[in-house]
């Protein structure tokens, strides 16, 4: 017969408030930083990751496709490692053990809301919205996030505190 995986579950909050975040994705990553499990929190912020052998596990938060209020924290690893937009290796996070049939609970995330970096890029010649991909940096050079301009418009949300970089990334627009 089968024998049933391990759970593990938790609660993903807002630090300012307490309140619960809808929509966040909750990944859980073996010792090879291979994705083995995801789930998605309710209403109330509650996520459930069901069928993992014994192990030791790594979590890691990031916003749902489609989910703009997930969005603007920033993400982290399990024990308050932050990873805005998965820019980090999941594996230097605190390692969370897990007991074929039984249940780990309490594995908890308070997120704080973070920066942005916002503009506008425009065509040098004609001044007019340029839709492009803008791609933002942290201050080692790191890719940490990109997006794409609405109209002129950019916004990449969800920083920690520090200093970016942004630059347009042209590819078959014909910008440079």
């Amino acid at each position: 017969g089968l024998a049933q995986g391990g759970t593990i579950m938790g609660t993903v909050t807002d630090a300012a408030t307490g309140a619960g975040i809808y929509r966040v994705t909750v990944q859980a990553y073996d010792a090879s930083g291979s994705e083995v499990a995801s789930g998605l929190t309710t209403e109330a912020g509650v996520y459930t990751l069901i069928g993992l052998p014994t192990g030791t596990y790594y979590l890691r938060t990031s916003p749902a496709d489609y989910s703009f209020v997930a969005e603007g924290y920033i993400h982290e690893l399990y024990r308050d490692k932050p990873c805005p937009h998965g820019a980090c290796t999941v594996t230097t996070g605190t390692g969370v053990s897990v007991t074929a049939g039984a249940t780990t609970s309490g594995l908890d995330f308070e997120l704080a809301w973070g920066g942005s970096v916002a503009g506008v890029v425009t065509d040098a010649a004609t001044n007019r919205p340029v839709d492009i991909v803008v791609r933002a940096y942290d201050a080692s050079g790191t890719f940490v996030a990109s997006t794409f301009t609405r109209g002129a418009r950019y916004e990449v949300d969800g920083l920690a505190t520090g200093t970016y970089f942004v630059r347009t990334d042209g590819g078959s627009s014909g910008y440079l």
